[in-house]
């Protein structure tokens, strides 16, 4: 299994703090956010991993030329931002493998390889690890399990068939390499309507308990972070 971590967002509801540093470089105490992820991949056994770079990509570049990880990590530098789908199709020479994708702003712990289990048995292309939480963007699944639609309240749209299990769903998933044959032409694209527009592949997703849960997307969610790693510490 490989690991790829979802770095090339401009953090804009993070500013002033990503005006100097990428978002994933935000700290916890000693470590990085990135770095707290790579630690998660390693003790998975996960040794390569893929990052994709934009906003202020020399930072972070430089970041990695002074850290050792001790693990095999590939830069991939977007012109453009990609989309959370066009970033998928951009490292497919890289999928040769089952992927474990992890957005690069998520703090959070379960078992992974519970979910992975359940990504093999059930010979999804893609599992998305899902959880009961307050949001306003959930994703909607069969009695299967199976992905059926999304909801974003704030801009009241909707895809497809909402009348089925509502879940919210963490920013990890994981994918199988046979995903690869299914990228559209378009280099820009949105994971979900990707998934949603594609029949032929299996999307299920699997149900969650965290520990923790924590989206550092701006400073009151930051804050709320910091704070009860401080308690827990």
């Amino acid at each position: 299994m490989k690991g790829f971590i979802l770095s090339a967002g401009l953090g804009e509801r993070l500013r002033p703090i990503t005006n100097y540093i990428p978002k994933p470089l935000v700290r916890f105490g000693d470590k990085t956010v990135f770095e707290i992820i790579v630690e998660k991949f390693k003790k998975l056994n996960i040794n390569k991993i893929a990052i994709n770079l934009y906003h202020l990509s020399e930072i972070f570049e430089r970041f990695l030329s002074v850290k050792k990880f001790e693990v095999d990590i590939k830069v991939y530098k977007e012109k453009t931002l990609l989309g959370t789908g066009g970033a998928l199709k951009n490292i497919s020479d890289f999928i040769d493998d089952f992927i474990l994708v992890h957005n690069g702003d998520i703090i959070t712990d379960f078992d992974l390889l519970e979910v992975f289990d359940f990504h093999k048995n059930f010979k999804n292309t893609v599992t998305l690890c899902i959880m009961k939480r307050e949001s306003s963007r959930v994703l909607v699944f069969d009695d299967d399990m199976k992905l059926t639609g999304w909801i974003n309240r704030d801009k009241n749209l909707y895809k497809g068939n909402i009348s089925g299990n509502i879940y919210s769903f963490t920013g990890i998933y994981f994918l199988s390499p046979n995903i690869v044959k299914y990228f559209p032409k378009d280099d820009v694209f949105s994971l979900f309507d990707f998934l949603m527009n594609t029949k032929e592949i299996i999307v299920r997703g699997c149900v969650v308990n965290p520990k923790y849960w924590f989206d550092i997307g701006n400073i009151e969610k930051l804050s709320k972070a910091r704070e009860f790693f401080k308690e827990v510490i």
